[in-house]
């Protein structure tokens, strides 16, 4: 609280902020000197923006006028029962040093299970979710996919693994995410399309009822980028199982973590998804096993 500069008061929720001493007509200098250096591409910028060398007085000046604070998107934490420390012993105890196994396939189970969706295949990362639900829809070279603009790479990176063309559709002001107006038009321009791609940004749903209306119409796979979104409801339903195919994420700083690692769902018919769901484990190499390796 002292660092921040706020003093307490008698309401627990209530706090005064104090002024900190600082220098503007100082700052102010530094800053236009800054931009001198960034219009000349000069070198020199990187030391005076770091504070090395000879200006350690401006990172000091820098620190003592503005507060600096992390602001962590998703700090991990363990159970506190010690459930990972278990299940990562349990996997050492019976020789399962492999991304595969009982544990493996009963966190597909129960992940499909939570979202409500037919089936499920863990991968080694979201982005490979995304990949092979392309495969499994069908997407090959030079075929048009839509994709969201306001995204990670990682979105669009798998269309290109495929050499197929991603389009990128504009977002919206209200979900930041795909604008089902954009879509429309995006439909009139690129007709033959394979494969639609939504993303759920930072946990945020994309419009799906329209979205889902545009791209039934139109007869067209939708495969939603779920890699923030995991427990996301829209409508009462959990995003990642409104179109076919739904991709979450289990990196560091996702809502759970598995330090690396990912999830496809198919939302298809049972029977259908559990072909499909089949063969994207062999293409990623996650095929049920039962038994430790040797």
């Amino acid at each position: 609280m002292d660092e921040e500069g706020l003093q307490s008061t008698d309401n627990e929720l209530i706090h005064i902020g104090k002024p900190i001493d600082f220098d503007e007509e100082l700052f102010t200098h530094q800053l236009e000197e800054l931009d001198e250096l960034s219009r000349m591409d000069s070198p020199k910028i990187k030391a005076k923006s770091d504070g090395s060398g000879s200006n350690l007085s401006y990172e000091r000046e820098w620190k003592r006028g503005v507060t600096m604070a992390h602001i962590y998107l998703a700090s991990p934490h363990m159970s506190e029962e010690g459930y990972e420390q278990q299940y990562v012993k349990e996997a050492f105890d019976t020789n399962w040093i492999a991304p595969l196994g009982k544990n493996v396939n009963e966190f597909e189970k129960e992940l499909a299970a939570y979202v409500g969706a037919k089936d499920a295949a863990a991968l080694s990362a979201g982005s490979a979710a995304l990949h092979l639900a392309l495969k499994a829809a069908g997407v090959k070279a030079g075929d048009i996919v839509f994709c969201q603009d306001l995204t990670f790479s990682a979105t669009a990176n798998p269309i290109a693994y495929e050499k197929a063309i991603p389009v990128f559709i504009d977002s919206d002001y209200e979900t930041w995410n795909m604008s089902p107006e954009a879509l429309e038009r995006a439909f009139e321009k690129y007709p033959d399309v394979k494969a639609v791609m939504p993303v759920h940004l930072y946990g945020l749903p994309a419009n799906m009822d329209r979205i889902m209306e545009i791209c039934k119409k139109h007869g067209v796979p939708v495969i939603e980028d779920a890699a923030e979104s995991l427990g996301t409801l829209y409508h009462g339903q959990y995003t990642g199982t409104f179109g076919d195919y739904g991709a979450f994420s289990f990196n560091g700083n996702k809502i759970i973590t598995t330090s690396g690692g990912g999830m496809l769902v198919c939302n298809l018919p049972e029977e259908q998804a559990k072909e499909r769901i089949a063969k994207v484990s062999l293409l990623g190499n996650t095929g049920k096993r039962e038994s430790p390796p040797l």
